[in-house]
């Protein structure tokens, strides 16, 4: 259990780094759809 959180967070993390990420995945046109 403790590997599979470790492994999440560092994806996590990694996703994190890169910039504007999370704001390009939500202003997606696909998101408006939903």
């Amino acid at each position: 259990y403790e590997e599979i959180v470790d492994k999440c967070c560092d994806a996590w993390n990694d996703i994190l780094k890169k910039d504007n990420f999370v704001k390009k995945l939500c202003s997606r046109e696909w998101i408006e759809l939903v």
